[in-house]
């Protein structure tokens, strides 16, 4: 996977590519305070950990 397929589920998941491009340049408590592009960035790991935040926020888990 790649930023730009992270970005793809982003805008999927949040409505449209502005919203989803800031929740990926912002900060997040549950990434260590880390931006989402600095954990997909990162690799394998930090991709499916943005993934999995995706998801929680899809289904309306809130961490």
């Amino acid at each position: 996977m790649s930023v730009d397929s992270v970005l793809a589920n982003a805008i999927e998941v949040l409505g449209d590519r502005e919203a989803a491009e800031r929740w990926m340049s912002t900060p997040k408590p549950a990434l260590d305070w880390k931006t989402p592009l600095q954990h997909v960035e990162q690799g394998e790991e930090g991709e499916r950990q943005v993934l999995d935040l995706l998801g929680a926020l899809e289904h309306g888990v809130f961490s």
